[in-house]
Formats: structure tokens, sequence, C-alpha cells
């Protein structure tokens, strides 16, 4: 007994050469087909030696041994078939066989070959193209290890109902010291270091780390190294940069780091760069050493640090969550005054990378499947009806041995030479898609740029081919397994190439095309809407001939005199430019992302509330002129003056929102308020209300806001808007070298239009209805020409009918209304599926719908008349046919 068996093990080494001698046939079936016949023709040479001997044994002669043997073993040819059909590699072999017929047979209906291949193209390539976006920006992990461990912290102000602001200084030092389950934790400033480049100086922006920011993504760098604790003590100018930055500014020299670059307050040494797709919210291209004076680690309402960390080994996202529950409450109790009401809220980082990204490729991606719906059933139907061709032939085969798993297996075998043939083709519609995809997309969507056609691409290309091919072969594949070719041998010349079956089945998938269209188009209608009703939206500012400057100045000039002074010569001087009309400054530029402090803190005098009620509202320091730049009309009062300085009381301007919320219902001009903007709270007399501007987006309800002059409030950051009778981007160059006129140290932060911002804040909808308005018309196309060719099938297969009714005395616009009438009920039908399909896209749509409701009846009207017209056209070749036969030929031809 073996050793195995007396144990009660399996003999495994016994199996083992079991399957590796199965395995050894296998690969010699395959790769050396010539040698397992010459092996198969020795063993029945053998087989037929022995029997004659055993016969010349019991007295037979040899000659009449030899013919006894033979007989006794029958049919050499059909025992070697038999045998043949036993082996591993004969599935192999005919499936090698149907390919080659199915290639032969694409080659021959040329015209059929190309209509379906492009179809497949179309619908698998932008199927293709979508999913490499969907897997880069949703599907992939973070580029960090463990990277759902990582987490991001929040101060959660419950009173008002923001559960993302920055932390404070000294709240981010108690949550680092206190938390168990988060650790480590490290702390991000926004930050913005100046850099000498081709173009001149300019302000890149960049993020200072604390200690533990490296420990806490836990990523190798990929050149140099990260900061020592003591950089993080001793402010060395020393930074690192990352991937995208060193390939596009350094030229991806390996010796740059270590190398000291000039700027204009000193010089600083790179001493790494990051790995490629290291990247947190938002783009910010250098890294330095977060390094804050004692007085700033003790200051708790002053909250401008973002907090990372990771969830310790062991512990729970809903542990770490409730710790911080905890230590918030905590807190609250420790530190009464400044943090009442604040708690800590824990969210994926993850979560915070993707944001809203997550909502326009979903939609894209349910977009594309009804794309690829209208694909496959578009080349189903031109399936089935080659299948209803070939008849005939399918019957002969049958009539000769063939049997149905025969036929089915070379049906299977030629939809997936189409398929994979289409999917070949599709990779490079792909390729281009992907291309036009990325060059469309709003920039703010992550990680979308290392979107590309890898291996996990072609992967799913290929899968997506292989189902393709299943789904379009059910057609065919029905009228094999119900034996429909058998029947076909016994029908006459004059019989009807399809069934009442057949033709049920060609409708339907005419009708799902029509149904996929009309989701799409309705889809799109309703986004073209959405932007419509958007840019029609009353913005309270005018955006034509507006162009902005944004500078930081808080180094180069300490002190408010010297703020002031540098932005009255810097408005002298761009009112000198040629062209320019108005020049105007601002804090906070309407649809600009925040560059300085945009909130502040209002209380009405007289309210009865204190300052720990003060409600937030949108704010900014501006110029007298700055209204009249933008073309903000005002309401009530009067506007800001050059006597509104330092040495005048504070006063303010509000807008209308404001007015509603604290003084509804009656005039708030000479009314006081008590505002905390860049320092601690101070009273203002109102003396202007202006009208309404939607900062925040044009999908965003005005908020209140209030307007401080420049001369009371000076700040480092400035937004010089200049407008002009002259295209806005010409006059850059110029505004560039007024600055540098005025201070040649001093880096350009951004320069803009107000048009282009006006762009920005519509460009996700802009992306997304371009994309649906391109798949919508591939999809109505696609359902075109399918509605032509069933609809052109169907007249074809009732010539005999429509010539007895035209024997009969029937009109030729009777016939013609015969057909129209045709495809008209497969556009009702597919129009019905469309209503439906698009009650369930719509909901992708939702978030991005403005103005109107995701069942606008004016939009599912115009997509159903604009179906149902492409689909009457699509009728308008067929009916002329119908009429043009001779009612007597086709009789006689019957």
């Amino acid at each position: 007994m073996p050793f195995a068996s007396f144990y009660g093990w399996p003999d495994t080494m016994g199996a083992f050469m079991k399957w590796k001698r199965i395995l050894g046939l296998a690969i010699t079936d395959l790769l050396s087909p010539g040698q397992r016949e010459r092996e198969l023709e020795l063993e029945v040479a053998d087989h037929l030696a022995r029997e004659a001997a055993a016969l010349e044994q019991h007295g037979w002669s040899p000659e009449a041994a030899r013919q006894e043997a033979r007989r006794r073993f029958g049919s050499l040819s059909a025992t070697k078939d038999d045998v043949r059909a036993q082996r591993f590699g004969a599935v192999a072999e005919s499936v090698v066989r149907d390919a080659r017929f199915g290639g032969r047979w694409l080659r021959r209906s040329p015209a059929f070959t190309a209509a379906a291949l492009l179809t497949l193209a179309l619908g698998l390539g932008a199927t293709t193209a979508v999913f490499s976006i969907l897997d880069t920006v949703l599907l992939r992990p973070l580029p960090y290890r463990d990277d759902r461990e990582l987490v991001t912290l929040w101060t959660h102000e419950t009173r008002v109902g923001n559960p993302h602001q920055l932390v404070s200084p000294a709240n981010f030092r108690d949550w680092r010291a206190r938390s168990t389950n988060i650790k480590p934790m490290a702390a991000l400033s926004y930050w913005s270091e100046d850099w000498q480049g081709a173009d001149g100086i300019t302000s890149i922006d960049a993020w200072a780390v604390s200690e533990d920011f490296f420990a806490v993504m836990d990523r190798a760098l990929a050149l140099g190294r990260t900061f020592t604790p003591e950089e993080y003590v001793t402010a060395r100018n020393v930074f690192i940069v990352t991937y995208g930055f060193w390939q596009r500014q350094l030229g991806s020299d390996s010796a740059a780091v270590g190398r000291s670059f000039r700027t204009p307050k000193g010089s600083s040494t790179l001493i790494g760069v990051l790995p490629a797709g290291f990247e947190l919210l938002g783009n910010r291209d250098i890294y330095v050493p977060l390094i804050l004076p004692e007085e700033q680690w003790s200051r708790r309402q002053a909250t401008y640090l973002l907090v990372t960390g990771r969830i310790a080994p062991g512990a729970t996202l809903e542990q770490a969550r409730a710790e911080a529950v905890s230590l918030g409450r905590t807190l609250q109790r420790e530190y009464p005054r400044e943090n009442e009401d604040v708690s800590i809220s824990v969210t994926p980082l993850r979560d915070e990378l993707l944001g809203d990204a997550r909502s326009p490729i979903y939609m894209l991606a349910g977009a594309v499947l009804c794309l690829l719906g209208v694909a496959c059933a578009n080349v189903a139907n031109l399936l089935l009806l080659r299948s209803l061709a070939r008849r005939r032939e399918f019957a002969l085969r049958a009539a000769l041995g063939a049997s149905g798993n025969r036929l089915v297996r070379q049906l299977v075998v030629e939809s997936g030479v189409l398929a994979l043939a289409g999917g070949a083709l599709a990779l490079f519609v792909a390729w281009g898609g992907l291309r036009l995809f990325l060059a469309l997309a709003p920039a703010d969507i992550p990680r979308l740029q290392a979107a590309a056609i890898d291996g996990r691409v072609l992967a799913f290309a290929l899968a997506v081919s292989t189902i393709s091919a299943i789904m379009c072969s059910l057609g065919p594949l029905s009228r094999v397994l119900r034996g429909a070719p058998r029947d076909a041998l016994s029908e006459t010349s004059a019989a009807t190439t399809g069934t009442r079956r057949s033709r049920a089945s060609q409708h339907a998938l005419a009708a799902v095309q029509i149904g996929f269209a009309l989701t799409l188009i309705i889809g799109a209608g309703l986004l073209v809407r959405s932007v419509q009703r958007l840019l029609a939206v009353e913005r309270g500012f005018d955006t034509s001939g507006v162009a902005a400057l944004t500078i930081q100045a808080w180094d180069d000039y300490p002190s408010g005199a010297q703020r002031i002074a540098f932005a009255n010569e810097m408005e002298r001087r761009l009112a000198a430019v040629p062209g320019v009309t108005r020049v105007g400054i601002t804090t906070a530029l309407p649809l600009h992302s925040p560059v300085g402090n945009q909130n502040a803190g209002v209380v009405a005098v007289g309210s009865g509330l204190t300052d720990r009620d003060a409600r937030q509202a949108l704010a900014a320091a501006v110029s007298p002129t700055y209204f009249g730049t933008l073309g903000i009309p005002l309401r009530d009062g009067r506007m800001f003056t050059q006597f509104d300085d330092s040495s005048s009381n504070p006063v303010v301007i509000v807008n209308e929102a404001l007015v509603r919320e604290h003084f509804a219902g009656r005039r708030a001009v000479g009314e006081r308020l008590r505002i905390a903007f860049y320092g601690p709270p101070k009273e203002a007399e109102i003396v202007g209300v202006v009208a309404n501007v939607r900062h925040a987006g044009l999908q965003e309800a005005p908020k209140p806001s209030v307007f401080l002059p420049t001369a009371q409030q000076p700040t480092g950051v400035m937004m010089f808007v200049v407008k002009s009778d002259r295209a806005p981007a010409t006059l850059f160059p110029e505004m560039r070298n007024v600055l540098h006129s005025v201070n040649p140290g001093l880096p350009v932060d951004e320069l803009t239009t107000a048009d282009n911002l006006l762009e920005l804040s519509t460009r996700e909808r802009r992306f997304v209805m371009t994309l649906l308005l391109g798949f919508s018309a591939l999809a109505l196309v696609l359902a075109l020409v399918g509605t032509y060719g069933v609809v052109s099938h169907s007249m074809t297969e009732r010539r005999r009918e429509i010539a007895v009714r035209m024997a009969l005395g029937a009109t030729h616009q009777s016939v013609r209304g015969l057909v129209l009438k045709h495809g008209a009920r497969l556009a009702l039908v597919g129009s019905a599926l469309g209503v439906g399909g698009a009650a369930l896209l719509v909901r992708l749509l939702q978030a991005s719908l403005f103005g109107i409701s995701r069942f606008d009846p004016p939009t599912y009207a115009t997509g159903t008349l604009l179906v149902l017209a492409a689909a009457l056209l699509a009728c308008v070749v067929p009916a002329v046919q119908a009429v043009r036969n001779n009612p007597a030929t086709v009789l006689r031809s019957a």
C-alpha cells in the first residue's frame, strides 16, 4: 500500500503524474498535431498486427488473417475520427476552423462587416475610454500604503452647521497628543512660494507640512529625502517638489536635487522629489516645513490648518470617530470660550480627494452603457438578419448530421470573431476618446490625467468584447436552438425568409435601440436646458472686458500704510494702460477660488445677539471704484469714497441678502454692524446696499455679503480688477509690466479674466453635457440605421403581400403609409422604453440640473418628437422602394 494511502491521504503523487501526462498530451495536441497523427497511425497498425498474429495462431493464413483483422476492426477513418474527437485539442482545432470560416464569411460580406465593426468599435471604444477614467479615478487605490487607513480631521462648528472647517493650531496640537486611534497625525497649511521661471517670477501654490506628514502618507520619495526634525525648528530654506513639477520645470534632471535655487527672497535648496501620483486636496507643487511661532500654537480661534492622519493598527474608522467625538467634548469643557459648539469630524481621505468627482463619472458610465446597448442591439439585429439569409445553409448542415450544439458553436465563434475584431478597432477609438475626454474634462477631477489604456483596461475591453459577442449572438442562437433551420429545406422559394417570432425579435431589438437613444437625448436635453438657465441667471455683475491680477504682498508690505500706498500706485498705473476704462481692487472676486479670508462673523448692533451668535457672511475689502468696475448696482445709500480711510469712522456696504437676514422689513442704511474680519470684532456703520452677487457659483443662491473699504482694512491679498474695451487677455503682459515697474520682486499670483471664471464655473456641466450630446448623436444615428434595416427587411419579406394589395387597387400613398406606420409603431414602443430609461438616468443627473425638474415636460416632449422624426426618416427609403416594384413581376417570381 502506498505510504499516503496508508495514512488516509490521497495519492497526490499518482494524481500529479496523471494530470502531468494529460497536460503533456494536451500541449502535444495543440503544438504538434503531426506527431499525434503519427502516433495514432502506429497505434492502429500495432492493433491490426496483433489481431492478425492471434488469428494466425488459430490456423489462419497470413493474408486471410490480415483481411479478417481489418474486417473486425471496422472503418479505419471512422475509428480515427472517434479517437481524434476524444483528444484535448480537438475542440480547440474545431474552434480554430470555425474562426477561419467566420473570417472568410466576414470577408465575403464587406458591407455587413463594415457596418457591424464600425458599430461595435464606437460602442466598445467609448465604453473602454470611460472605464479607463472610472478605473483611474474611482476604482484604483490611492498611491499610499493601506490608503483606507488615511483620514482627514475637521473642525465641526455645530452652530454654523459646517462639518468641514479648518483646524486651529492649538486644537491640532491637543488632538495629536491625546488621540490613540489616529496616529500619526499631521497638519498642513496653504502656502505659496516664489519661483523664477521662463516667464519671470510666479507664485507657486505650496503646502507647508508639519512633522509626521510623510510618516502619515508612508510613501517613499522618488528622489532625495524628507525634512529632518531640525528643519522644522531652524527655518532652513529647503523644499520638496512633486514629480510633475520636477518634470515640467526641472526637465526631469536628477542632479537638481541638492541644488540651491534663487528666489526674490533668497535661496532655497531642493532636497527631494515626490513619487508620481502623490496627490492631496488641491494640486500644489511645492512642500515646505510648517514652522509656526510659539504664540501661534496657543491660538484656538484662528483656523487655517488641514489635518490628516492614519488610523492606528487595530483600530477602526468607527472607533476613531467615536474617540474624536469624546475628545471634542473634552476640549469644549476645558476651553468653553473658544471651543463652544466645536466638535471633530473624521472623513476618509479618499472621500475628500474624490469629492464631487463621482457624480459626473457615474453619469458618463450610465450614458456609455446606453450607447453600448444601442451598438449591441444594432449588431444583434444585423446578425439576426444575416442568420435568416443563411437558413438554408444551416438546414443543409443539419441534414448532413451537424448537431444543434455544433451549429451553436459555429454561431458563437463567428460572433466572437466579429466582436474581437470590433474590440481591436475599439482600442483605437478608446485611445482617441480618452484624449478627447482629458482635453474637455475639468482640471479639478483628481487623478484624471493619469488615465491611460493599460493592462487593466485591455482586460476590460476583452471582457466587454466577449460579453458583447454573447449578447449579439442571442438572436441567431435562439433560432438554432428552436430548430428553425431544419424547416428551411421544406420551404419553397416563394416562402418568406422569416417567421413571426424572428420578426418580433428584430422589432424588439430596433425598439431597444430607439429607447436607449431617447434616454441619452433626454439626459443631454436636460443638461442643455440647465446650462442655459445657469447662464441666464442674474449674476449681479458684468464679466465683459474684465481682467484681474492677483498678488499676495504680506511680506513685501507688512504695514497697512505700505499696502495702501502700493495699491494706490498700482491703481494709478493700471488706469494709464491704453484701453483701460476702470480699475478696482478687491480681496475676493466673484466665482474665484478663495485667496484669503472670505468669511466674517456679523452681528447687527441692537439685535440683542452677542459675538458668539455671529452669523457668517462673505466678506471682502474693496476700493471705492470696485463696484463700478464690475457693474454692481447700488440699491440704497452711497458707495465708498476716498474719504473713507483710516482717519474716518468705520463704514461698510452690504448686499440685499444680508439686509434680509439681519434687518428684515426695515432700511439698513444708517444701522451698525459688529464685524470680525482679519482681526477682532469692531463696529461699523452701513452706508450703502448693493445688489446681490453670486460669489460662490452661479448655481449657489446669493449669500449675505459685507464689503469694507481697503483704506480701512488693508490686507496682503490684492486683486486688481481692470475694465477695458480691449480683449481682456491682451492686457496680461501690460498688467505684469505694471506690477514689475512698481515692485520688480513681487510675483504674479494669477492673471485671469472674468469670462474665464464664468466658463470655469460651468465647465463640469458643459463637460458632461458635451459628452452626452455626442453619445446621443451616435446613438441616434445607430438607432436610425437599425430602424432602416429592420423596416427594409420587413418590407422585403412582405413584398408579395404589397404586390397583392397594389394589384387589388391599393395606391402608392397607402403603401407608403403602411411602411411609415410600421416605423412609427417601432418608434412609439422605443419611446416608451426610452422615457422609462431616462427616469433612471436622470437620477444620476439630479445634482447637475439647475432651474428645471428632472421630469421637465418640454425636454421629454422634444426628445420624443426628435426620435419619432428620425424613425420616420429611416422609413422613407423603404417606403419609396416598396412602391417601385412591379406587382406582376413580384407575383410571377414568387
